[in-house]
């Protein structure tokens, strides 16, 4: 979009509702430059979705939903294990096993719900939206009420981008390598302490390796001594 379009919101959620933090409203967002897209999700999409294969997603990707509570067909984005947000309808649903690709034609129709955030609206309410100017990632925009005609002021219009729960790899804990003086055959050592056959500790006799076992004796000493 550019600086001057039009674009009507109807205001549906509060953002607190779709896994944005702080305030604002997620809302629909119609382009009259992108309505033969919209309508092509309300009308064909349907049929194209039920001719694709079962997807299973992984956070980030975008799918086909099919949300058993209006029945219908919706493009996704997967934000976890267990939720998606339906990015054309402002709604946050707990997916089901109803997943399917999405068809590569409307892989390219921008997504019709966004963020928006001026005072003096609420939820049921339909604005339309002004673009006054472009920021790094949204526009601000000057608001109308569609009812009453009513100027309700400046507010930010931008992309729905709720929070995704990307998966963590799990690490195993580090254990640090720490070095040891090299003892090899015929090395002079001294035995410290040997539990049974199989298991002995020695330590190494050479001047320079016991120079540093008696400082570290003594650093050892004093930080107890020094201790509270």
């Amino acid at each position: 979009m550019s600086v001057g379009d039009i674009v009507m919101v109807s205001i549906d959620k509060m953002a607190s509702e779709c896994r944005i933090n702080g305030p604002g409203y997620i809302g629909v967002s119609l382009h009259e430059k992108y309505e033969a897209d919209y309508m092509s999700l309300c009308d064909e999409y349907a049929a194209d979705c039920e001719k694709e294969g079962k997807f299973s997603p992984s956070p980030g990707d975008v799918f086909s939903y099919y949300n058993k509570e209006d029945g219908a067909w919706y493009r996704a984005r997967c934000l976890s294990n267990n939720l998606a947000a339906l990015i054309d309808s402002s709604a946050v649903v707990t997916m089901t096993s109803d997943c399917r690709s999405l068809p590569h034609k409307y892989a390219d129709i921008p997504e019709f719900s966004c963020f928006i955030n001026v005072e003096g609206v609420q939820i049921g309410d339909n604005v339309k939206c002004t673009l006054k100017a472009k920021l790094k990632d949204s526009y601000i925009v000057v608001v109308e009420n569609v009812v009453n005609g009513a100027n309700v002021g400046e507010g930010e219009l931008k992309r729905w981008c709720p929070e995704i729960e990307y998966p963590v790899a799990s690490v195993g804990p580090v254990i640090p390598e720490i070095l040891r003086p090299d003892v090899c055959d015929k090395s002079r050592v001294l035995l410290v302490e040997a539990t049974d056959l199989k298991r002995a500790f020695i330590r190494s006799s050479e001047l320079t390796s016991q120079r540093r076992y008696d400082s570290v004796l003594q650093d050892v000493v004093l930080y107890g001594q020094s201790g509270e």
